[in-house]
């Protein structure tokens, strides 16, 4: 009976145990169909999870490009049509702006106006602290950006067409199309392309140039110190204020 009793016992210790490869040890999965010989079937690797897709604040663009867009239609007098953002799953990569005007504007006072409508754009996305980490190269650059501006005056379609028309920025190159570009009987247009680089530069100097001409060559209206002349009315005599 004591013989009887401990091999039951240790019979119980086998199948309860939780030492050893016990029968819930799913490390290992053997084929059952081999009638022969149980064959080791290793489990398959484990696969890396994709990354979490970015969750992008969209609306925080609108908002700067909406905000910024009534500012350019006061002070630029350019109304934004459309606007897009793209991203992917590295972030936020482009924005597209289209704008139209009626103004008549030449070469100089087009680059003067894509060259303020991008870096103000860049200026407004970059400073915003939320929208940092979502951009691909956290920083907003040239080349980030589509702006596509057409003048729709009519004066420029049928009077004088060697005004600016079309105004394409894309890839960090600006194009600025005269408005022979709606005529299909040419074969080909008036146009100028510049890198973004170039037209920012020459605006730059440009405006340096003015200040400095105007410097050196207009009257300084401080000559006369903080003195005021008033002149006699109703029969008072002339006097000078401090």
């Amino acid at each position: 009976m004591h013989v009887l009793l401990s091999a039951l016992a240790l019979s119980l210790t086998l199948l309860s145990g939780c030492s050893g490869n016990s029968i819930f040890d799913f490390n290992e999965i053997y084929d059952s169909t081999d009638t022969e010989k149980a064959t080791y079937v290793p489990r398959a690797p484990d696969v890396d999870l994709p990354a979490p897709i970015l969750s992008v604040h969209a609306e925080a663009v609108t908002a700067i490009v909406q905000e910024y867009a009534n500012e350019l239609r006061h002070l630029k007098r350019v109304h934004l049509e459309h606007a897009y953002t793209y991203y992917n799953e590295a972030g936020i990569h482009t924005v597209q702006m289209q704008f139209i005007s009626q103004d008549i504007i030449d070469l100089c006072q087009a680059r003067r106006l894509i060259v303020d409508i991008s870096e103000g754009v860049l200026g407004e996305i970059n400073s915003n602290p939320s929208l940092a980490p979502e951009l691909v190269n956290l920083g907003f650059y040239p080349s980030n950006l589509e702006i596509y501006i057409n003048f729709e005056s009519f004066f420029i379609k049928y009077i004088d067409p060697f005004y600016i028309k079309w105004i394409v920025m894309e890839d960090s190159k600006i194009l600025f199309y005269t408005a022979d570009v709606n005529d299909n009987d040419k074969n080909g247009w008036h146009y100028k392309r510049e890198a973004y680089d170039t037209s920012k530069n020459i605006v730059l100097y440009q405006r340096m140039a003015e200040d400095k001409y105007k410097a050196e060559h207009e009257a300084s209206h401080a000559i006369f110190g903080d003195k005021r002349y008033y002149p006699p009315t109703n029969g008072t005599p002339p006097k000078i204020l401090e």
